[in-house]
Order: C-alpha cells, then sequence, then structure tokens
C-alpha cells in the first residue's frame, strides 16, 4: 500500500532543498480503451488512487459511448487520466488527445509545475474491445487485433497535468489503421516537475 497519491507516480527525485523538495520524476503506465474518437462524445476520465481503485470523474451519460472503471488501468504510477478527442476538424478518426494529471485534482499553480515531459504509445485496434489485465507484471493488453504504431506529441504543460495528442503511424509499409471504439491505447508516460512555493 502507498504512503500516498504523490508516493505512487514519484520514481524519484533530486536532493531536498531546505524549505521544499527539489525537482521530482513522476511517472504513469497503463491502458486506456477508447469510447469514440468523434470530438462531440470522445471524452472520459477516470481517477485511479494509490491502491488502484478507479473512479470514473467524467464520460458516462446516454450516447451509448460510456465509460466504465474497466476501460482504464495503470501499473505503475496514480492520478487523473483523461481521453478527448483532438478537434472537430479531425475527419480522418485518427488522432486523440490524452491528458494526464499526477495528484487526486486539477492543481494548476499551488502543488508543482511539470517543465518537461515524454511518453511512448501503441495500440491494439481491431474494432472490438480488447481486455486490460493489470497486474504485478504490468497491463497486459489481451487483444486479438492489430497492434498499431503510434507517436505523441505534448501540447500541454500547466501545473500537475501534460497532455499529448496521439496519432497513428502510417506509411508506404504500414497499413493506416484508424483508431475507432474499441482501440485500446497502452502508454508509459515520464515528467519533471519542480515544487511550487507560495
Amino acid at each position: 500500500m502507498a504512503l500516498d497519491i504523490t508516493d505512487a507516480f514519484t520514481i524519484g527525485g533530486l536532493d531536498s532543498a531546505p524549505g521544499g523538495n527539489s525537482a521530482r520524476i513522476l511517472c504513469m503506465t497503463g491502458a486506456v480503451e477508447i469510447s469514440s474518437v468523434t470530438a462531440a462524445d470522445a471524452g472520459g476520465s477516470a481517477l485511479i488512487d494509490a491502491d488502484g481503485n478507479i473512479t470514473l470523474k467524467s464520460g458516462t451519460g446516454l450516447d451509448g459511448d460510456d465509460y466504465t472503471t474497466a476501460d482504464f488501468a495503470l501499473s505503475y504510477g496514480a492520478g487523473i487520466v483523461a481521453v478527448g478527442a483532438n478537434d472537430a476538424d479531425d475527419e480522418t478518426g485518427d488522432q486523440i488527445r490524452l491528458s494526464f494529471t499526477f495528484g487526486d485534482t486539477v492543481d494548476d499553480i499551488t502543488q508543482m509545475q511539470i517543465v518537461g515531459a515524454t511518453g511512448t504509445f501503441s495500440a491494439d485496434a481491431d474494432g472490438v474491445a480488447a481486455t486490460m489485465a493489470p497486474g504485478a507484471s504490468g497491463v497486459s493488453l489481451l487483444g486479438t487485433g492489430i497492434d498499431v504504431n503510434m507517436v505523441g506529441g505534448v501540447t500541454k504543460m500547466k501545473g500537475n497535468t501534460v497532455s499529448f495528442i496521439l496519432d497513428t503511424i502510417s506509411g508506404e509499409d504500414v497499413a493506416t489503421v484508424d483508431l475507432a471504439a474499441g482501440t485500446c491505447i497502452s502508454f508509459s508516460v515520464l515528467a519533471i516537475a519542480i515544487p511550487v512555493h507560495a
């Protein structure tokens, strides 16, 4: 059992400075199954606490594109994982936004400021929901579909939250596979944060 949510996502940090902590290295590794990629109904988020308990924050309604707690899993870390569409003009269905909040609430100014972040992403896409199996050895994507390479770029770092826009990789030797409902995206996100001293 982790001491608190901060311990769950902190890998380590630099020496503590007088009056507060120095820079921290933060990490979240896991998977999310997307419900939709259209701008109107793609949104969903969940809080995963230090003990792995999952609470939906948003993304439930009556439109048939609801998120459930089974759509989110972490093998390392804790915090809020949020899914959203890129924008209303994305007609190809192959871009999605993922945001990661290191903490149990979005905090822009009082806790920490993320100053750098990177992430790796891949997906299992088959039009049928892949099964996520979190465990001591990590999150296994038990999908039977197409392995999809993805690229992700940081679009926002504010307070304790970092956001990425994801796109599938396609080309001459790679089949084009659009993201769709049921696609399971695995991720590993690493961030550096410094404390905010009021």
